[in-house]
């Protein structure tokens, strides 16, 4: 009788495991979807803050404007950056730099900023602009 309770315990503690990685794989797949599909958009992003996890990468927050309405996003540093940067480093080189910004018109939670593609000057005063091609 023990071993059938252990045998349900782990049974259900694997099904639970298969299921998250599931969600995980499947919610990934929706993402670069919506991220890959016809239906995108560009705005600007301005990054406010940067943060250290404990066990994560170092990370950018971020602002950005969707139809009018402003939203916060975030950026994961995982290239060489993430092994040279600092709250200084951040502070003076990226605090207040505004960026591309792609996200999907169709869920608007899946975004992604492009570091390497800085606002150039002709468009850094264009708050709430959003266009359906990048515009440089």
């Amino acid at each position: 009788m023990n071993i059938v309770k252990k045998n349900k315990s782990t049974i259900l503690l694997i099904a639970v495991m298969v299921l998250a990685a599931l969600y995980m794989f499947f919610g990934y797949k929706d993402r670069v979807k919506h991220l890959d599909s016809e239906n995108v958009a560009y705005t600007i992003g301005e990054i406010t803050d940067f943060g250290w996890g404990s066990k994560s990468s170092p990370s950018f927050t971020f602002l950005f404007s969707i139809d009018g309405k402003e939203k916060k996003g975030f950026y994961n540093i995982t290239n060489e950056l993430a092994t040279t940067i600092n709250n200084s480093i951040a502070e003076e080189e990226y605090f207040g730099k505004k960026f591309l910004v792609k996200y999907s018109v169709d869920k608007p939670k899946y975004y992604e900023m492009y570091l390497d593609k800085p606002i150039p000057d002709s468009l850094y005063n264009c708050n709430g602009c959003e266009w359906g091609k990048p515009p440089f």
